[in-house]
């Protein structure tokens, strides 16, 4: 009898602890809430969609999210969103619109800078971006972001896994990710990926869903590697979205090579446009994945294979844009072809 009264004892302390530990963590993550809300921000976007030619060109508007990360008016997003937009605007949560121009991108992580054309009225409230070489699997993280248009969305959940740079096939990117349950749904894309402490430990990304929901896996680009590939690297913005090809897709498409980079989109007057490259002119279904094709297929960028680990270590600046000749060689209607811009501007 006495044993089973020391049973119940331990099984009442140790539900009331787990109940006042979930309490104290919902608590927590509250306060974080209010006291980073306003650094996260909707980024709109408007491009044209690809159509046979230039006059069935769609103009589309398209939105994600973005966090504050300088008291100058930067803001830290996702490439896919801006890269090859005419206009894209930042909307604070009190409603306010303001213009923003991409200054840099690496289209190969998936990352951008924008630049508001001025400082809110309100001023700017600036979030810490935070070492995720500290975060371990298990760790309890929050997103922040603007899922269905609907502006600062919070969801919790943990890192589930890291992924290391170039290992998982079905889920490539030459950058280490984050893997988490925490609810994405399009319109998270580019939103902030915070710790226990409210510091950014990574930019959702993407998520993998078999019918367009959430489905439990997504994935965020770490803090680091923000740091290392677009913030502490010269940078501006290419002006063009590339899908990077593999080796099976290169032998579909008769690539001479195991590995390249698709040009899907180009925007007019950017660096790709006046270097000469072409964006593709229609959707093709391929072995179940969607590409934009009848564009140029890049095969190197000065000398070094074009989708490599060396292509995605850097970024055009570093590779020698401005730094006299600039070369890309391409693949063009069947034929290798070479680009060349002289002392190029950004």
């Amino acid at each position: 009898m006495q044993t089973n009264s020391i049973l119940n004892s331990f099984l009442l302390a140790f539900w009331i602890g787990i109940f006042c530990a979930n309490n104290a963590s919902a608590g927590k993550i509250d306060n974080i809430f209010e006291s980073i809300k306003d650094s996260v921000v909707v980024v709109k976007s408007i491009e044209r969609d690809v159509g046979p030619n230039e006059r069935l060109r769609n103009r589309f508007e398209w939105e994600g999210t973005g966090i504050v990360i300088s008291p100058k008016g930067r803001i830290l997003t996702v490439a896919h969103l801006v890269q090859v937009a005419e206009e894209v605007t930042v909307k604070f949560d009190n409603g306010e619109e303001i213009p923003a121009i991409v200054i840099s991108s690496h289209d190969g992580a998936d990352l951008a800078i924008l630049e508001l054309k001025r400082i809110p009225e309100k001023g700017l409230h600036v979030a810490v971006l935070g070492n995720s070489d500290q975060i371990r699997v298990g760790d309890q993280i929050f997103i922040v972001g603007t899922p269905k248009g609907l502006n600062q969305t919070l969801t919790v959940g943990y890192i589930s896994a890291r992924r290391k740079p170039h290992t998982e096939k079905a889920y490539w990117m030459p950058v280490e990710l984050f893997q988490t349950d925490a609810a994405i749904n399009n319109g998270n894309s580019g939103g902030p990926m915070f710790n226990m402490k409210g510091e950014i430990i990574g930019i959702v990304s993407y998520s993998v869903s078999n019918d367009g929901g959430d489905d439990g896996i997504g994935f965020g680009i770490t803090s680091n590697a923000v740091r290392k590939l677009i913030l502490e690297q010269e940078s501006f913005c290419t002006g063009f979205h590339g899908k990077r090809l593999m080796e099976d897709m290169n032998k579909v498409l008769n690539v001479p090579q195991s590995t390249s980079i698709l040009v899907e989109k180009v925007l007019e007057g950017s660096p790709a446009d006046r270097l000469g490259l072409k964006g593709g002119t229609k959707w093709a279904d391929i072995d179940g994945h969607e590409f934009i094709v009848g564009g140029d297929i890049i095969l190197e960028v000065q000398g070094i294979l074009a989708g490599a680990d060396e292509y995605y270590e850097n970024n055009w600046a570093e590779l020698g844009w401005n730094k006299g000749i600039f070369r890309v060689k391409i693949l063009r209607d069947g034929s290798e072809h070479i680009l060349s811009a002289k002392d190029c501007e950004k």
